[in-house]
């Protein structure tokens, strides 16, 4: 197969140029009111997979907007219905357009401020204004002899519209002055003119005639002041109707006639079928049918959810299984198991003299924590006793035991202190 030619340097603009002005054509109003014409129109200019995309705002406020994109099998009956709403021309103005090329064979032309022009039979013109895009590409024109694409030369290349994207962003409106209807009152901006009178002769049948009045040249008007001349001087002149008429507005609120807007919504509508079209073919099914099996289809199919993807090194945060153990074991603490672990926050500031013997002679103290080996049991509030608290017990002749609460030893330590100070006092 022989290569194709190269493009971007102001092919595709000439070809989208080309497109315009086969819809600005005003002489073909019998051909643009059949399918035919447009189906010829659109195998010329558009590639098969040729799709077609317009933003319309509805009365040029950017609060409603409508996005249609249609295919190649839409285009022929949208242009169509376009043209059978009155539309008597199309024109795209594209004013400061550019080409690039963007791949193989393939080149794109863009215009910020483009212009898409309907002229109505009615009188009215409307012009939509937005950004333009347009994808063209080079596609073997196997149409004319009805050849196959492999066997075409090279010479039968042509340059074919692949998408186009258009952004209304406004619309304006115009009426043309011959179709407004009434009574033009427009007879104080012209001087009106003055007959001569004829002279008449001196006597008619032996009498004399009376000359007539000459008419009384137009008084002017009365002196303006400064102000309202220099309005009047700025004022351009205007023109009155008396019970004027005109025809009503061809297109909605959105800027195109309200059919093109109800086939654009039946086309996407369509399109959004066509999974369910695709399965009545397939199964051979009739339409209730086929919406019955297809709706049973789409019930039964399982939901899976989407696990998160959590990476590597990172935590999946908490879960009720790591929040809640389902039974509690006997190793849990009790609350007599806690008490002696908040006893030795104490005991730096409670030491006594009692201690100090025992230090030296290698008795082991109590401990913070309880002895883990010492087996406890739930229900009990007494646990068992470290054998180091025998021995402090016989050494210091105090009692220590581990269930004294913190209050207690606080207490004992508030009245252990008087005595020692006591005795350093009287031995001095």
């Amino acid at each position: 197969m022989p290569s194709a030619p190269a493009i971007g340097f102001g092919q595709a603009l000439t070809r989208v140029l080309q497109f315009s002005a086969v819809l600005a054509a005003e002489d073909q109003k019998p051909q643009k009111l059949q399918l035919s014409h447009w189906e010829k129109m659109v195998e010329e200019f558009f590639t098969s997979s040729a799709t077609l995309k317009l933003t319309l705002w509805k009365d040029n406020q950017r609060v409603e907007a409508k996005v249609f994109e249609v295919g190649t099998p839409v285009l022929p009956r949208f242009f169509l219905v376009t043209s059978q709403s009155g539309v008597k021309s199309m024109t795209l103005s594209l004013d400061g357009a550019r080409e690039r090329l963007v791949g193989p064979n393939q080149a794109i032309v863009q215009c910020v401020s483009a212009m898409w022009t309907y002229r109505y039979r009615n009188g009215y013109t409307v012009t939509l204004r937005g950004p333009f895009t347009a994808y063209v590409v080079m596609a073997p024109n196997a149409t004319q002899n009805g050849a196959p694409a492999q066997s075409v030369t090279p010479t039968s290349f042509m340059p074919k519209i692949d998408h186009i994207q258009f952004d209304s962003n406004l619309y304006e409106k115009h009426v043309a002055v011959d179709v407004i209807n009434g009574n033009r009152l427009d007879a104080n901006n012209k001087t009106p003119l003055v007959r001569s009178a004829p002279t008449p002769s001196p006597t008619i049948n032996g009498a004399g005639v009376q000359p007539a009045p000459q008419p009384q040249p137009p008084q002017p008007p009365p002196p303006l002041q400064a102000g309202q001349r220099d309005d009047e001087r700025w004022e351009e002149p205007r023109i009155t109707y008396e019970r004027a008429s005109i025809p009503a507005e061809p297109v909605n609120a959105f800027g195109i006639p309200q059919a093109t807007m109800r086939c654009l919504e039946l086309a996407e509508s369509v399109a959004q079928m066509a999974d369910l079209m695709s399965y009545s073919r397939a199964n051979e099914v009739g339409p209730l049918d086929t919406l019955k099996q297809f709706v049973q289809r789409i019930r039964e199919t399982p939901m899976h959810p989407q696990v998160p993807f959590i990476p590597e090194g990172m935590s999946a945060g908490p879960s009720t299984h790591s929040l809640y153990t389902p039974t509690m074991s006997s190793t849990a603490p009790s609350s007599a198991q806690i008490l002696p672990a908040t006893i030795p926050q104490s005991a730096p500031s409670t030491s006594s003299p009692a201690s100090s013997p025992d230090k030296a002679k290698g008795t082991p103290q109590q401990t913070n924590a309880p002895n883990p080996t010492a087996p406890a049991s739930v229900g009990s509030s007494t646990p068992s006793m470290a054998n180091a608290t025998l021995k402090r017990k016989g050494g210091g002749g105090e009692t220590a035991s581990p269930t004294t609460t913190h209050a207690e030893q606080s207490s004992s330590a508030a009245k252990r202190n008087p005595r020692k100070r006591g005795r350093t006092t009287g031995g001095n």
